[in-house]
This record gives structure tokens, sequence and C-alpha cells, in this order.
């Protein structure tokens, strides 16, 4: 069955599309994003193009619980919060994003820190970006609902658009992976290490120049 995004289209094409005009755009803005993290001067310019690919590709993942798909076909129906869609991609996405900087050598804290960006920007797609000391606050609630929606999530299905997704890099991401970091709830482990390590620890002993580049570079 063909998983759809809107009524009209099917996700895999409005993923692809929102990816292409979202790479095109911060392509166009020919971002020079130098950043001096503790003492070594790290050039992230490339880093962010490939950021704002995996946020763009991936930002409606959730889209593909049965949830949504019940609720995409059946509009008049009165639907509950399971049809949300942005935590579980934004948390996709921040799963992917660090994976793919630590293989490219960025170190650990500044890899962190983007990934937690990207995971913030496709939580607030659809509305204004808050605190990230704030954003990665997941409550009971959605801690409990999380595995529900992954595990309505066909494997194959799911699978196959990750792989078209990430067809043009060398980057090998397993659903069942995914599943047990939201199902162990790793991510709180994650974002609570995040929170004292890197934004009370690393980040507040940055330069202020680096802190406005990072601010731009998320925005």
């Amino acid at each position: 069955m063909e998983l759809l995004s809107h009524p009209d289209k099917a996700l895999i094409v409005h993923l692809t599309e929102v990816a292409a005009v979202a790479v095109e755009s911060v392509k166009r803005k020919q971002l020079n994003l130098s950043v001096d993290f503790n003492g070594n001067e790290i050039d992230i310019s490339e880093q962010v193009i490939d950021l704002v690919y995996f946020a763009a590709a991936f930002h409606d993942l959730d889209k593909a619980t049965s949830f949504f798909q019940h609720y995409i076909k059946n509009l008049d129906e009165v639907h509950d919060k399971r049809k949300s869609h942005a935590l579980l991609s934004a948390l996709f996405v921040y799963f992917i994003s660090e994976k793919f900087l630590v293989s490219k050598n960025i170190r650990k804290e500044l890899a962190q820190l983007l990934s937690v960006f990207t995971f913030s920007a496709v939580k607030r797609h659809h509305g204004r970006l808050c605190n990230l000391s704030d954003e990665i606050l997941i409550d009971e609630e959605w801690r409990e609902l999380l595995p529900k929606l992954v595990k309505s999530i066909s494997v194959e299905d799911i699978q196959h658009l990750i792989a078209i997704q990430l067809s043009d890099y060398n980057l090998k991401i397993d659903w069942d992976d995914f599943v047990g970091f939201i199902k162990d709830e790793t991510y709180d482990t994650v974002f609570d290490d995040f929170s004292f390590d890197v934004l009370q620890d690393t980040y507040d002993g940055l330069n202020d120049c680096t802190k406005i580049s990072l601010f731009y570079g998320h925005c």
C-alpha cells in the first residue's frame, strides 16, 4: 500500500521534493560557517548542507504510521494525537544526523550539538523554534506514545523509504536499531547527558563569534 503525505501525494514524493528545495535554498546562500570549537577551527559548511538534507528528507517520516495513514484517508473522522508526526520524525533525524557526523570524524560534542539542531528544526517545522534546553524535554505522555507509533510502521515500507532517501550517502540505517532507540528510551539518556555535558558545559565556554555562527546555522 502506498504511503501518503497528503490526500493526493505519496509520502516519498513529498519528502523528495521538500529535500530538493531545501538543499537548493541553502546552497544558494553560500554559507561560510567556520567555528572555533574549543580551540579548533572547524568548517561545518558542507555538514550543514547534509543536515539540511536529512531534516528535509525525513521531516515527515512519522506520516508512515498506521495512525497517520488512517487519518489522511479519513479526514472527516475525529482523530487523536497519534496522528501527530513531528516528534518521532525529529528523533529519527537526530538519530541519523549524529551517526553521519561521527562517521565524518566531527568531534562528539559538536556532532551532538548540530544533531540536536536538526532535531529542533524538524520538531518545530510547523511552529517556532524554542530553546534547546526546552526542546529536548520529552514528557511522560509522549514517552509512552512513541513506542506505539514506531510499532505501527511497516518495517519493509520504511526501510525501503530510508534506503531511497540515503541512496547518495554511505550511511546504513537499520530501522530496528531506531526502534530500539525509541523503545529503550535511549534518547532520554542521550538528551540528559547532552544538557549537562554540552549545553551547560562546552557550549557556555565557546566564544561569541562561534555562538553567532552556530545560531545562524541553526536558523
